[in-house]
């Protein structure tokens, strides 16, 4: 019994060595997928079944080549009335990264897209602002800010733009997929 509890303590500071100290020719592990929670929803009614959003998540997933976002529905229920209790269902928008860019400041600007207009679809984009490398001494209002645009075709009716905003934390690696 002693014998094992000194192998695995032996173990462990051997698995923290190799973490840490640095190796002839090692390389550090290179993230491919970020995320970042949504703290700020200003939903369009267009882009979801209740009023009332409560937060979400973004993902960047730079291995897969898309963007995910996530936004959790709150059940809306008018002050003094009785209403069931409903679980919503939360949005979820995934879409293939078409462009990766920095503008003057050096934050980094994502843009997803699908169009499906042609099949009488939307075209539908999120654009994320990711301030992080920001060299600029104006404070954006968040960390990453996030837009999620769609566009009708028109064909029956006018084209119509509808327009949702988010502001996230910053984006941090993460290992997760959900």
């Amino acid at each position: 019994m002693k014998k094992q509890s000194i192998m695995k303590v032996l173990g462990g500071v051997a698995l923290v060595t190799a973490l840490h100290a640095p190796a002839a020719g090692a390389r550090s592990i290179e993230f491919d997928r970020y995320e970042a929670r949504i703290v700020d929803v200003e939903l369009h009614p267009a882009h979801g079944d209740s009023p009332e959003a409560v937060g979400g998540f973004v993902q960047v997933d730079y291995g897969r080549g898309t963007v995910s976002l996530t936004v959790f529905q709150g059940d809306h229920c008018p002050s003094g009335r009785a209403c069931r209790a409903l679980v919503v269902a939360p949005l979820r928008f995934e879409l293939p990264i078409v462009g990766t860019g920095e503008d003057t400041c050096g934050t980094t600007v994502i843009i997803a897209r699908k169009d499906q207009r042609p099949a009488d679809g939307v075209l539908a984009e999120i654009r994320i602002r990711d301030h992080r490398t920001r060299r600029c001494r104006d404070l954006p209002p968040f960390a990453t800010e996030i837009q999620y645009t769609t566009v009708t075709p028109g064909w029956e009716a006018p084209a119509t733009r509808s327009i949702s905003r988010f502001g996230a934390e910053k984006l941090v690696p993460t290992l997760s997929r959900w």
